[in-house]
Formats: C-alpha cells, sequence, structure tokens
C-alpha cells in the first residue's frame, strides 16, 4: 500500500477587458466558462508538459474516465556508480502516481509519497505550471492546496483558552461546492461578482478583551471546514503571542495499492476519495 497526500483544486476566471464586454455580459461570459472548467480541464491534463529544473518529464497517462484521471509522472535523476573502481553517471527516471478526481463537487488530487520527488509539494508545483500555461489561453487559471485536517483549528484554540484576539479566515475564489456551502452566500456572491481572488473575512476582539470562540458556533464550524477543505490557512493573533498563529500543518492522506488503479475499478478508487469526507 502506498500513501498519498490529498490537494484540492479550484479555477478562477481571467480578468477580460471591460471595453469588450458590458457587465452582464462580463457574469454571463464568466458563468458559462465555468461550467465547462472540469471539460476544459481534463483536456488540459491530457496535453501538459511538464518540466522540472530545466528537464521535460516523462509523464504517461494510465486512464481517463468518469471523472478519475490517473497518471504517472517521472522525475529525472543523475546515479553514480561504480563498477572495478571507475565512477559511472546514469540516468534514473523513478516516478510516482497521480490521481485526480475531476468532479465538479470534488475537485481533488493525490499525489503518492515516494523518494522519486523530495516531496509532494514539489509535484503540485510542477503540475501547477503546467497547468496554468494551457489553462491561460482558455481564459482560467488553477489553485491548488494541500487539505489540512479541521482538528487542528480546534486543538489552537484549546490550548489558548480566552486568549483569542484575531481570526482571520481566507478563501479562494468560490466555486467547489464542498466548500463554499459552508460559506454564506452573501460572501459567495459578492467574491463571485468581484472576481475576488481573494477573500477575506477578519474577527477581532475589543482592546482589553478576547474572542469567544465554541465548537457550537456553527457558522464558525462552517467557516473552518471551509478553510481546512480548500487549503486556506486560517491566522489567530494569540494574547502575549508576537508571531501569528497559523493552521495548515497537517496533512489528509488515502492508501492505494497498486492492483487499485486500474481502469475497471473507478468506483473503487471513488470510494476510497469518499472516505475523506467520513
Amino acid at each position: 500500500m502506498a500513501l498519498y497526500t490529498i490537494y484540492t483544486y479550484q479555477f478562477k476566471p481571467l480578468p477580460i477587458q471591460l471595453n469588450l464586454f458590458g457587465y452582464e455580459d462580463r457574469l454571463r461570459h464568466q458563468s458559462e466558462l465555468m461550467s465547462q472548467k472540469n471539460k476544459i480541464f481534463e483536456n488540459t491534463i491530457k496535453s501538459s508538459i511538464f518540466t522540472h529544473r530545466n528537464h521535460k518529464l516523462s509523464s504517461q497517462l494510465l486512464f481517463c474516465s468518469d471523472g478519475i484521471i490517473a497518471f504517472k509522472l517521472a522525475n529525472v535523476k543523475s546515479v553514480h556508480l561504480e563498477q572495478k573502481f571507475q565512477i559511472k553517471t546514469e540516468t534514473d527516471e523513478p516516478s510516482v502516481n497521480i490521481l485526480i478526481y475531476n468532479d465538479a463537487n470534488v475537485q481533488r488530487i493525490a499525489i503518492e509519497q515516494n523518494k522519486a520527488f523530495t516531496e509532494t509539494g514539489v509535484v503540485i508545483r510542477i503540475l501547477k505550471k503546467a497547468f496554468n500555461d494551457l489553462l491561460t489561453d482558455q481564459g482560467l487559471s488553477i489553485t491548488i492546496k494541500k487539505e489540512y485536517q479541521e482538528r487542528e483549528f480546534w486543538d489552537l484554540i484549546n490550548r489558548n483558552p480566552d486568549c483569542i484576539k484575531m481570526v482571520r479566515f481566507e478563501f479562494d475564489y468560490p466555486n467547489l461546492p464542498r466548500v463554499s456551502e459552508s460559506v454564506s452566500s452573501m460572501l459567495k456572491q459578492a467574491s463571485e461578482a468581484s472576481l475576488s481572488a481573494k477573500t477575506r473575512l477578519e474577527f477581532n476582539s475589543a482592546e482589553k478583551e478576547c474572542l469567544k470562540i465554541e465548537e457550537s458556533n456553527e457558522q464558525i464550524k462552517g467557516l473552518t471546514q471551509a478553510a481546512s477543505g480548500s487549503g486556506n490557512s486560517v491566522v489567530f493573533r494569540v494574547k502575549g503571542m508576537k508571531k501569528l498563529q497559523r493552521t495548515g500543518y497537517t496533512t489528509k492522506t488515502i492508501s492505494f495499492d497498486e492492483l487499485e488503479i486500474q481502469a475497471d475499478n473507478i468506483e473503487g478508487i471513488k470510494e476510497i476519495f469518499k472516505s475523506l469526507n467520513e
């Protein structure tokens, strides 16, 4: 069994010239573009060229079926071998498996953890660059962020009872239902209409007081779920601490056996992804 780190991706329409489109036309164009975003992304994945440290990387599409896209991405490494007291340099191309659940309600990427790359974050940077290079021509951009455990927020709160002076939530352009449904419709609509790349919601206490943040507060709970599910850190100011505290250090993972990553096991792959919601 191999361990996979979970990332979430979201799309944002690129700005268009207002002198070419009126406000209503811009919103209509934006809506049509976003309705096609997952199909556009599927085609982008199939056409992408991946590079790292000035090397073109080899990739192999395993299958693309019913919203599940699986492919391998190889790194280029130099290996020094000694034979009969002579050092020879050979090229090694170890690879990772990448699984993408490209359903509009899911939008998750699972990156295999192994020695092909130093960390899964390196793979994400490679993917993001390749994807955005092509998505730009379609009028879209993509953000990819590592999901973290929601419990991280409440653990920090519980370690600092009656000491929280400020809490700041930050969200990307809201288009992922499993995330944005936890954010108020007013905030979501305002962000969409203004093409806001980042939307911040900040709570500050009075000078000599502290915020009252409890797990029974459904509004705060919803914001916390949205933040952890979209990979956006929550920032805190704690009384007596000069440095701001933040969430985002934990990781969500799932496990796959190599034999499970098959085109005839699409439903099995989806079920493993769904276990993240339990």
